[in-house]
């Protein structure tokens, strides 16, 4: 697929319907771009101006429950998407763990959106991958016998990385979207690092269970959108994936932010998460 390198030029125009409209941060040195433009979320939010990651808005359960690593996840004032916190997840150099679990009630059609700020110092070194984001249902891959939704990025080897999908189903002899672990690569230049370090982008994604634990009518989208963009980019769209658990039908209810970043790094680096929100329906994308 063609390169797609996006420059923003046109100032973000705020939707009145949304309470994270402002787009105002601590240090007041945003281009204009609201927390989100999206609705008010009805499942969960979590904005971390508390102090802590305990969500403000809660009808489904949800709690960060787990952190595993050798790195560390923190709330900190170091910048912000909104008022005066973020997520900080930060990988040492020469380490590859970070990663936080959440947990929430059993939903079968799912939709999250946070923002994301790329370290002021990334580099995508090497020829290894780094997690982004996780979803699964009665267990992670193997922990259990549902789907898991695996996002990464992955370097091209030339200062860019992109992104890929990876849908994976544990019990032996279903029917599933190709192979099992069949990664899905999406348009070059997801991060470009000489255009992209510390900018913000909000991620979108959304997964609909299959209507039955072997059909193939599954719904995996994702959209994207730099801080200043006048809108979201889509970069990836199936509706034909196996997804669902065959044991007992139990749908999505954990997932993890971040995670290995196999490629490593060389210095301390820092990825910031700000607006955590989750929605039974599409949010404005």
């Amino acid at each position: 697929m063609a390169k797609q390198i996006v420059t923003p030029t046109v100032p973000w125009v705020a939707n009145a319907s949304s309470p994270f409209a402002d787009g105002a941060n601590k240090d007041g040195n945003r281009d204009g771009a609201p927390v989100g433009g999206l609705i008010t979320p009805d499942l969960t939010y979590v904005g971390f101006d508390s102090g802590n990651d305990v969500a403000s808005i809660n009808s489904i359960n949800f709690d960060f429950d787990v952190f595993s690593g050798d790195g560390e996840v923190v709330v900190s004032n170091d910048d912000s998407i909104s008022g005066n916190n973020s997520y900080r997840f930060r990988y040492f150099p020469n380490t590859e763990w970070t990663e936080r679990r959440f947990s929430y009630d059993s939903t079968s059609e799912l939709w999250v959106s946070y923002w994301i700020k790329v370290p002021n110092n990334f580099t995508h070194a090497g020829q290894f991958n780094l997690k982004l984001f996780v979803l699964y249902m009665d267990g992670y891959i193997q922990g259990g016998t549902g789907s898991t939704l695996e996002v990464q990025m992955w370097p091209n080897g030339d200062g860019t990385t992109y992104p890929s999908f990876t849908m994976h189903n544990q019990n032996p002899g279903r029917s599933v979207h190709g192979a099992v672990g069949n990664q899905i690569p999406q348009y070059d230049d997801f991060i470009v690092e000489s255009r992209d370090q510390g900018r913000w982008m909000q991620l979108v994604f959304h997964v609909n269970q299959s209507s039955t634990v072997s059909a193939q009518d599954g719904i995996l989208e994702a959209w994207r959108r730099w801080d200043g963009e006048s809108g979201f980019t889509k970069f990836a769209e199936y509706n034909d994936l196996c997804i669902s658990s065959a044991t007992d039908n139990s749908s999505w209810q954990g997932g993890y932010l971040m995670g290995w970043a196999n490629a490593g790094y060389a210095q301390q680096t820092d990825w910031l998460v700000d607006d955590f929100s989750m929605y039974s329906s599409n949010p404005g994308v």
